[in-house]
């Protein structure tokens, strides 16, 4: 009698009923849940770097993947008493701590949607080092890492352009031209670029293709106009280099303008055998020497080599003028 059920009483759920198939939609529902988090997390690794979206949705889908996991997996518990659902709860939590700081990179910087590939942010950075050694003359720096670049980018034009400028400054013009002219081909619109190749043009006396590289560059600076007057100047244009150099200021560059408008009068009175071109180069020249005496002294009466500045066809045509200025 005592076995006997209490007349509402019912017996207890029969394996594979309504209990097991919530199990099994609950086991079903966390391994979707924590494939879609791996899924997110290796597209993540794979561009290196996690949106802050996507970052939110592996942060719910994993406790809920976890937690479920946990729940399922927890056998013959079933989560029916107290002692089972404390096992469930710290299972989830520990797949969850786990599983967040395994599968979330934990650096962000550069993070987000539009993140640089890999190869992009090693040049991009090596780009910078590099400029900030050309820019302190470190030469021999700078040269180490713009090879290092182009062995990751043989187009790259700012490691071209460095290795060019090197060149230059250490009078190896040629291999400079070799350098500009492969940075004009890959950026022929550049107004900086085109007036390194002219630069460059002048000290190996190619004038003309200087003169035609100068004529072309858009927009015309002051630096670009003094430039092409100075080419004029050294390819005995005297009149083109006093037309250019008249209308540039005084006060840049130490009086430059002044000098070099200085020589192209003097060369003008030379070609020409007319003395009011002499006293008009006399004149210039005082105007652009007085802006820094000592400086143009060490030039042009000196053993100065300059080499931005072929000095020694302005000496000449200056000579009688320099004899005046500085005695």
């Amino acid at each position: 009698m005592g076995d006997r059920l209490p007349l509402d009483a019912e017996p207890d759920s029969p394996p594979g009923t309504e209990r097991d198939f919530l199990e099994l939609r609950f086991f079903l529902l966390g391994i979707l849940l924590l494939l879609i988090a791996v899924a997110f997390a290796g597209w993540a690794f794979y561009e290196e770097c996690l949106s802050s979206s996507r970052q939110n949705i592996l942060r719910w889908a994993l406790p809920l993947a976890s937690g479920f996991a946990a729940w399922s997996f927890s056998g013959s518990l079933h989560v029916r008493t107290a002692g089972g659902l404390i096992a469930a709860a710290t299972g989830g939590f520990a797949v969850w701590l786990i599983t967040i700081y395994i599968l979330i990179p934990t650096s962000d910087a550069g993070c987000g949607e539009a993140a640089l590939p890999p190869t992009t942010a090693v040049i991009a950075s090596k780009v910078l080092a590099m400029r900030s050694s050309i820019r302190d003359r470190e030469w021999d720096s700078g040269l180490i890492t713009a090879d290092q670049i182009l062995e990751l980018d043989p187009d790259n034009v700012p490691a071209l352009n460095a290795k060019g400028t090197v060149a230059f400054y250490r009078s190896k013009y040629l291999d400079a031209v070799n350098f500009f002219e492969k940075v004009v081909k890959l950026r022929p619109g550049n107004g900086i670029f085109l007036s390194n190749l002219a630069d460059t043009y002048v000290e190996l006396g190619r004038l003309d293709d200087a003169i035609s590289i100068y004529r072309k560059i858009e927009p015309v600076s002051q630096d670009v106009l003094y430039e092409l007057g100075r080419a004029y100047v050294l390819n005995e244009q005297y009149k083109e280099a006093t037309t250019i150099l008249h209308n540039l200021p005084s006060a840049e560059h130490q009086g430059r303008a002044r000098v070099m408008e200085a020589a192209a009068w003097a060369g003008r009175a030379n070609r020409e055998d007319d003395s009011s071109y002499k006293e008009t180069a006399l004149l210039v020249l005082k105007k652009g020497v007085a802006k820094d005496r000592d400086y143009w002294e060490t030039r042009l009466v000196g053993n100065y080599h300059d080499i931005h500045e072929p000095l020694t066809r302005i000496r000449e045509l200056l000579n009688e003028q320099i004899e005046t200025v500085f005695q």
